[in-house]
C-alpha cells in the first residue's frame, strides 16, 4: 500500500455533470437492468419473520460516515454502534463488506447481515464499519479496489476520528481489536484488504463466508434453467439478448462518464454511480444474468491487451512467497466456511485459498486456521444459531479480543 493518498477531488463542475447524467441515463439502465416482471424487483422473495429486523432489534444505533466525496451512497460507511456502550471503554471494530456479486448490497439491508456476527458484536460491545463501495455495471474491480484503498486510508485518518466523534461524542476506539470479514462478493474486499494491506493494517482476525475469491462462474450456469427468487427462469436465450443489451449501453454511458470526469482510470480513483441505492434485489438481477451467460467477467475488467483482469485468488496464486504481502504488520488468523452446495460460489474457491494461505505463511509460527465446510447452499448462514455456530463465533471472538 502506497504513504497516504491526496483527498480526492470533487467539485461544481463534477456535481453538475452527475446530475445531468442520471437524468439522462438513470431511466433507460434501469429497464436495462431489471428486465424481468416485478416479482424479481420486489423484496418480499428476500424477507421473512425470522430476517426483516433493524439494527435496533440487535441493540445498535447506527450512523453514516463517508469515507471519500460526494458524499453519497457509494462512499458510506455505516456505523453500528451497541446501544450500551460504554464511553470510557474503548470499543473493539469489526469492519464487514457486504456481498451481492458486486452488482448489489447496501450497509442499510440488515436481512443480509450474520446475525450471529451481531449477537458477537454486541456481546462485546465492539462497533460495526459496513462499508459501501462502487458496483457494476457502471464500476469494474479497479474501481472498487480503489474504494477499498480509499476508506483504509479514511480509517487511518483524522477525518475518521472527526466522524466517530461527532456521532457518538467521544473518541473510544480500539484499532488494536480489529476483525474484517465479508460475505460471498464482500469476502473479495475483505481478502484484498489484507493481501493489499494498507501500511498501518493491523489486524486480528479475517472472516470469510463462502467467499467469491475467483470469477464469478456458476457452477450450474450450463443448464437452461435456473432458480432465481423462488422462481424458474427458463428462457436463458431472452436472458443472454437482454444482457448483451445492457453491456452496449453501459459501454456507452462508461464513455460519457469518463468524458466529464466521472470515472477514474488513475489513482484520483473518482467515481460516480447514476443508479440508485443498491438495497437488494436492486441490481441483483445482473449478478444472476451476467453469471449464467458466462459475461460477468466483462464487467469485472478487462486489462490493456483485452485479457481478463486476475482476480484475488489468481493473484495469490501467482505469489512465490510472502514478501509480496510484506506490508502486513500480523498475520491474521483466518475463519473462512463455505457450504457444501453451494451453486453460485464454488466451495473449492474456499479450499483452494486455505491452501494458499496455509503455504505463503507457513513458517509463521502460531498460524491458525479454521476451515469449515458444513452442509447448505449459499448464504446458508444468516440466522444460523446452532452448535456450529456458535462454537465457530467463540473461536473466532478469541482470536479477535484476546490479544
Amino acid at each position: 500500500m502506497s504513504p497516504q493518498k491526496q483527498v480526492k477531488v470533487w467539485d461544481d463542475e463534477k456535481t453538475q455533470a452527475l446530475a445531468k447524467m442520471v437524468e439522462k441515463y438513470q431511466g433507460p439502465l434501469e429497464q436495462k437492468l431489471n428486465f424481468l416482471d416485478d416479482h424479481y424487483n420486489s423484496q418480499e422473495p428476500l424477507l421473512n419473520e425470522h430476517n426483516n429486523k433493524k439494527f435496533s432489534d440487535f441493540g445498535f444505533n447506527h450512523h453514516t460516515l463517508y469515507y471519500r466525496k460526494p458524499e453519497k451512497y457509494w462512499n458510506e460507511v455505516g456505523l453500528l454502534v451497541p446501544d450500551d456502550l460504554d464511553l470510557e471503554e474503548e470499543a473493539p471494530i469489526h469492519v464487514f463488506f457486504q456481498g451481492g456479486g458486486f452488482w448489489t448490497g447496501d450497509w442499510t439491508w440488515c436481512p443480509w447481515y450474520l446475525q450471529a456476527s451481531l449477537r458477537q458484536a454486541k456481546a462485546q460491545r465492539a462497533v460495526i464499519l459496513a462499508v459501501n463501495y462502487p458496483r457494476f455495471p457502471l464500476a469494474d474491480i479497479n474501481d472498487i479496489t480503489r474504494a477499498i484503498d480509499d476508506f483504509w486510508d479514511y480509517f487511518y485518518s483524522t477525518d475518521m476520528i472527526n466522524g466517530y466523534k461527532a456521532c457518538i461524542g467521544k473518541l473510544a476506539l480500539d484499532k488494536e481489536k480489529l476483525l474484517i470479514s465479508g460475505e460471498s462478493a464482500g469476502g473479495y474486499a475483505a481478502a484484498y484488504s489484507v493481501i493489499r494491506p494498507h501500511e498501518k493494517l493491523k489486524v486480528n482476525a479475517l472472516f470469510l463466508r463462502y467467499p467469491m475469491l475467483r470469477h464469478y462462474e456458476r457452477v450450474d450456469s450450463w443448464k437452461e434453467q435456473l432458480g432465481y427468487m423462488g422462481r424458474t427462469v427458463n428462457d436463458k436465450k431472452y436472458i443472454e439478448k437482454k444482457v448483451n443489451e445492457l453491456w452496449e449501453m453501459v459501454q456507452t454511458i462508461r464513455k460519457e462518464m469518463k468524458d466529464h470526469g466521472l470515472l477514474g482510470r488513475s489513482d484520483d480513483g473518482i467515481f460516480a454511480d447514476i443508479l440508485k441505492r443498491r438495497v437488494p434485489p436492486y441490481g441483483m438481477l445482473g449478478a444472476f444474468a451476467s453469471s449464467w451467460c458466462g459475461t460477468w467477467s466483462n464487467y469485472f475488467g478487462k486489462t490493456t491487451k483485452d485479457e481478463r483482469l486476475p482476480d484475488i485468488l489468481t493473484q495469490l496464486e501467482q505469489m512465490k512467497d510472502n514478501s509480496q504481502v510484506s506490508g502486513l504488520k500480523k498475520v491474521p488468523a483466518l475463519f473462512i466456511y463455505h457450504g457444501k452446495d453451494d451453486t453460485n460460489v464454488s466451495p473449492e474457491v474456499s479450499v483452494t485459498f486455505k491452501q494458499q494461505w496455509e503455504r505463503l505463511f507457513e513458517n509463521v509460527k502460531g498460524l491458525k486456521i479454521n476451515f469449515k465446510m458444513p452442509e447448505g447452499p449459499h448464504g446458508f448462514d444468516y440466522l444460523l444459531d446452532d452448535e456450529f455456530m456458535r462454537d465457530f463465533i467463540k473461536d473466532m471472538t478469541e482470536a479477535w479480543i484476546s490479544v
